[in-house]
């Protein structure tokens, strides 16, 4: 069972596991629901922003009717670096690369 998600992995109803309505095929535990799974393919396959706006919309509605999940909370992890780290690159999760030392 997830704990807790970053933003990227729930920030668009294509990659928000907690909105997955996949039944049998789903992760255990997750709801059926074959009105959010509809929506969701039919989110990805839109390719005009004021649709996707739209079923978001929808999608939005049946999450709430449905309640497929409950989130708890949110938190914001602090960071901290020493004066003599550069390079460090803003994102949403943590990634090791361009990180120097200035001496």
């Amino acid at each position: 069972m997830a704990s807790n998600w970053i933003s990227a992995d729930v920030m668009t109803p294509a990659v928000n596991t907690g909105l997955s309505g996949g039944c049998d095929k789903a992760w255990f535990g997750w709801p059926c629901s074959p009105e959010l799974d509809k929506l969701r393919a039919e989110w990805m396959r839109a390719t005009d922003p004021a649709r996707r706006k739209q079923i978001a919309e929808q999608i939005q509605v049946v999450a709430y009717d449905e309640v497929p999940y409950v989130p708890w909370g949110q938190y914001m992890q602090p960071t901290a670096y020493r004066k003599n780290v550069r390079g460090v690159l803003r994102f949403p999760a943590t990634i090791l690369w361009n990180i120097s030392l200035e001496a």
